[in-house]
Order: structure tokens, then sequence, then C-alpha cells
């Protein structure tokens, strides 16, 4: 679930997109938004994972590129701060280790509305 243009550096966010993937037995919904690293913005993809039980899942190559960003608590979580709110972040389950994933209570945290279709009402521009 990578798009073409994900880990290239640009100067500017892209605009948030809320995808609806469909193909034949396949059906997912992707979150493209770009991630503040210093001075700069990473576009990334991440699967909406309503079944996810935790808030951000990060593949490697992810983790490797946020590195300047990612914090670690006192108790050994890691997090990374978006809008002065701390957003915990685990290495993404084997079976999806390529994938970036965003669980069901970042969603909500961010609004998630069904009504209209995949909506997110309270996303910010960037993390």
């Amino acid at each position: 679930m990578e798009h073409p243009d994900d880990y290239k550096l640009t100067n500017d966010p892209i605009d948030v997109e809320c995808i609806h993937h469909k193909k034949p037995h396949h059906d997912r919904l992707i979150l493209r938004i770009s991630v503040k690293v210093e001075n700069e913005y990473i576009p990334l993809s991440f699967i909406c994972d309503t079944g996810s039980p935790s808030y951000l899942f990060l593949c490697q190559k992810s983790i490797e590129l946020l590195k300047p960003r990612i914090q670690e608590s006192e108790l050994e979580a890691l997090y990374i701060t978006s809008n002065n709110k701390n957003i915990l972040i685990q290495e993404s389950p084997i079976n999806h280790k390529n994938s970036n994933i965003i669980g069901l209570k970042l969603l909500f945290e961010w609004g998630l509305s069904l009504n209209n279709g995949f909506q997110l009402l309270k996303i910010p521009k960037f993390i």
C-alpha cells in the first residue's frame, strides 16, 4: 500500500487525501498525509484499519525517516507529537510489515465520519 510519491521529501505538505481503494474482493480506506520532519514534509499512505487496537503503526522504512520526530516516554512507549497531542506508535505487525496503519483510536480522534463517504472532520493538514 504505497503511493508512487510516498517517502519523497517536499517543501510543502500534500493535500490530505481520503481514498476508497476498490478491487474485486478487496476494499481499503487509505489516507495520504504528510509528516513534518525538521523543515520538510514526507508524504505517506496509511491503511485505515478499524480493527486495529492502537493509534498508529509504522513500517520500518517510515520509522527510519521519522526518527527525528519519534520520542520515547519514561515507560518506553514510542510516540510522535502532533497538534499538542501525543500519538502512540508501534511497529507494523509482521503480516503488514511494509504498511503504515492508522487504527480506530486515531481515526476517532480525527473525527471519522462515514455519513457522506469516508471523511475525517478534524484531521490536521499534516502530522
